[in-house]
Order: structure tokens, then C-alpha cells, then sequence
């Protein structure tokens, strides 16, 4: 779980997790220890809701909302992602885990509504999964897979966290170098 291994491994980090299903709440106590405190601030409702009611100066907003269907409608429109880019510092990153083409029909029109919201958008490999991971910011600058392994093994080793991230970055690519055939989603412009 992501909160608990950045409670365990980034002790300066302040996380705020929302989650609209009070029984994920409770299994997460239950099952996996994970109590919330000063640094870990555990919300149940709406991500949406939480963000538009004026949430600020996220160094960096990770959203892995799933649902039966996949991300839920209201998670992956226009309108929801620039609550997302308003509520992130200038040199801020939404990091997006979603489901491949394989698994989505929606996913080149994902990718789309992230490349009118932001300027930069990249997509990470997962091998072995139907998983993509896509980051996200204000920051226009293109990101090369080298740079992106030497940053996420740096990043380890400063860290002194018990994998090397670098070694699980695989494919990255540039949304504007995919070829990307759909619209964005908006608010209430599309159903699933």
C-alpha cells in the first residue's frame, strides 16, 4: 500500500488519503495496520469533492481510484483533472496508475483529456501488467527514459528505500510522440 510505504520510507512526507468506501478504510486498519496520525490523514469521501473544496501546494497528488468499470467517470474528465492541476505547487505531478488499452477502451481518450490539462504528460511501462502510469505536470520539460531511471535510482539510494525504483522503470514515453485518435473526456460528455 502506498501510504504505508511512504510513512515508512519518507518519514518528512505529510500523506492525505481519500477514499470514498468506508470498508477499504476499515480493511486497510484491519488487515495492513495503517492508522492515520499527523502524517498520515485518512479522509473518507469524494477525491473530487476533497479537491474542489480548495486543497493546495500538493508537491504531488496520486490518484489510483478504481472501480468494477475502471476509474470512475467522474475521475477522469477535464474538469477533475484541473482540480488536480490547481491543487499542485508550480513544480508539482499528478502520478496516474490506470488500466492499458488492453484493459480500457477508454484509454487513448484518458490520455487525451491528460494532455490538454497539462503541458507535460508522460506514460510509464508496467511489465506484466495492464497497468500504465502516467505523470503529469505544469513543467513542459520532456523526461528520457535514462533520466527518468537515473532519478528514480537516485532517488532510492537517497532514500535508502529497499528497492530500487530504477530497476522497474521500463518503458516511458511522451504522450505527444503516441498517436492518440480520441477527444478528452468531459463533464458529462461521455458514458462508459
Amino acid at each position: 500500500m502506498i501510504p504505508r510505504f511512504v510513512r515508512a520510507h519518507l518519514p518528512e512526507v505529510t500523506v492525505e488519503v481519500v477514499e470514498i468506501d468506508p470498508l477499504v478504510i476499515d480493511v486497510a486498519r484491519r488487515f495492513f495496520a495503517v492508522e492515520g496520525d499527523e502524517r498520515l490523514r485518512i479522509h473518507e469521501g469524494d477525491g473530487r469533492k476533497f479537491l474542489a473544496d480548495g486543497v493546495r501546494s500538493q508537491d504531488a497528488v496520486i490518484l489510483d481510484g478504481h472501480g468494477l468499470g475502471g476509474v470512475p467517470r467522474h475521475l477522469s474528465t477535464c474538469e477533475f483533472l484541473a482540480n488536480v492541476r490547481a491543487a499542485l505547487a508550480p513544480a508539482g505531478v499528478v502520478v496516474a496508475n490506470v488500466w492499458s488499452a488492453a484493459a480500457n477502451r477508454h484509454y487513448d481518450a484518458t490520455l487525451a483529456t491528460y494532455r490538454e490539462v497539462f503541458e507535460r504528460v508522460h506514460v510509464l511501462d508496467v511489465v506484466g501488467l495492464h497497468n500504465k502510469i502516467i505523470i503529469a505536470g505544469a513543467e513542459p520539460a520532456a523526461l528520457a527514459r535514462e533520466e527518468v531511471i537515473a532519478r528514480a535510482h537516485a532517488f532510492s539510494v537517497e532514500q535508502r528505500l529497499p528497492i530500487d525504483l530504477g530497476l522497474h522503470v521500463h518503458g516511458v514515453h511522451a504522450v505527444d510522440d503516441l498517436r492518440i485518435r480520441a477527444s478528452a473526456l468531459r463533464d458529462p460528455s461521455f458514458s462508459w
